[in-house]
């Protein structure tokens, strides 16, 4: 296969994984947020106000565009698994990795990043985030290959193409851990 899908919640580093990625495989780089953003010219804060369900729609479909390419590596928003059938599609097109990063870091990685302030999310506290943190899990958890996500981004790109290489699709989750 050759796409890959960086699944996880926000702050857990698909964009700046999936850029070094896509550079050392020499692959197209997408960020499924940024594109809908393109396509829009509204903010991801201002589309999923407006209407959220208008918003997964709109996402999946881009999904579905994006997954067209080839050597592509496409970083996803962090609901983008919370549709059934964009998760089902992106596990039948591309490796799945889901970069596991403990809620506690998340939360503090989130609140220092860039952009930070316009993350409506954010907003609502700690038990907001962690309620959805938790609806989310366990669709991150059906990904092909799980990566420590805490690790240097230029280690969690080198795992993930020993994963692949070593042909780990779900079976050897805990190996890709370096457990």
């Amino acid at each position: 296969m050759n796409r890959i899908a960086l699944v996880g919640f926000m702050g857990a580093g698909k964009t700046t994984v999936g850029k070094l990625l896509a550079e050392k495989l020499r692959w197209c780089f997408f960020d499924s947020d940024e594109e809908m953003e393109k396509r829009t010219g509204s903010t991801v804060s201002e589309l999923l106000s407006k209407d959220p369900e208008g918003f997964r729609r709109l996402e999946a479909e881009t999904i579905r565009e994006l997954l067209a390419e080839e050597q592509m590596v496409l970083a996803t928003g962090g609901g983008a698994v919370t549709r059934r059938e964009t998760l089902e599609l992106l596990l039948l097109k591309a490796t799945v990795v889901y970069l596991e990063v403990p809620l506690e870091v998340l939360w503090e990685r989130t609140g220092k990043e860039e952009g930070a302030a316009v993350r409506p999310l954010l907003k609502d506290g700690f038990a907001k985030f962690q309620e959805l943190f938790c609806q989310r899990e366990s669709s991150y958890k059906r990904a092909h290959l799980h990566i420590d996500g805490r690790e240097e981004p230029e280690a969690i790109v080198e795992r993930i193409i020993a994963g692949r290489r070593n042909g780990s699709s779900g079976h050897n989750q805990a190996e890709s851990r370096g457990e």
